[in-house]
């Protein structure tokens, strides 16, 4: 948990690069939260999807690398967790400014979506 808390001040951070290792890091904690229903640390990974969305909605248009791994990691959470703590997923898009309602209708019907029914894509798409 003190990992997980870690990768969150990571993510409220301004510096890109901090964003890209993050991401890839939190999304391999997360498949493995997600993998052994370690239910404890869904809140923890919450945060982290909050702190992922928080990063993109303010990042640079132009810095690509930072802004696909930020995507990445939204995804990932959606895709592994969705299933197991959607309430916690949903209550997120509530709180997160620049977020329109129908991208977190969308969103929210993905996230609590049968798993394996949508490709990477269409979660990247609706994170966007």
């Amino acid at each position: 948990s003190c990992l997980l808390s870690a990768m969150q001040v990571t993510l409220n951070w301004l510096d890109n690069l901090c964003h890209i290792k993050c991401s890839q890091v939190a999304s391999k904690f997360v498949a493995f939260i997600a993998k052994y229903r370690m239910q404890h640390l869904y809140g923890d990974c919450a945060k982290i999807f909050k702190c992922a969305l928080n990063a993109l909605s303010r990042n640079v248009l132009g810095d690509n690398q930072a802004n696909a791994e930020l995507n990445m990691l939204c995804v990932t959470i959606c895709q592994l967790l969705g299933s197991q703590c959607h309430h916690l997923l949903i209550e997120v898009l509530q709180t997160v400014p620049n977020v329109d309602m129908d991208d977190a209708k969308s969103l929210c019907a993905l996230i609590t979506a049968v798993p394996g029914k949508h490709p990477n894509a269409t979660y990247r798409q609706n994170i966007k």
